[in-house]
């Protein structure tokens, strides 16, 4: 999968797991190699819960470029990457 932001982009190996309120994404290959994507989800009294920690691992270009980012971008960079990420699996 190719992820792309302002200019930027990445071909990564993605792995995902589904337990059973856990969805955990890993990406294998690439500058973001060794980060940790968890998405917890949880039932609550009108629906549901959903809490997303990252752990997040560069090297790379995408490492000397993240001092430069405001924490605005950053967040819509990631935000990015879920998106790409649910894109993915849902075109699967």
């Amino acid at each position: 999968m190719t992820i792309s932001e302002g200019g930027f982009s990445d071909r990564v190996l993605l792995l995902q797991t589904v337990e059973k309120n856990e969805l955990r994404h890993e990406i294998l290959e690439g500058d973001a190699s060794g980060t940790l994507i968890l998405t917890h989800f949880d039932s609550v009294k009108k629906g549901t819960k959903i809490t997303s920690n990252v752990y997040l691992q560069l090297q790379g270009p995408l490492s000397s470029v993240l001092t430069f980012i405001s924490e605005d971008n950053f967040r819509s960079a990631f935000e990015t990457v879920l998106d790409t990420i649910e894109q993915y699996v849902l075109n699967s």
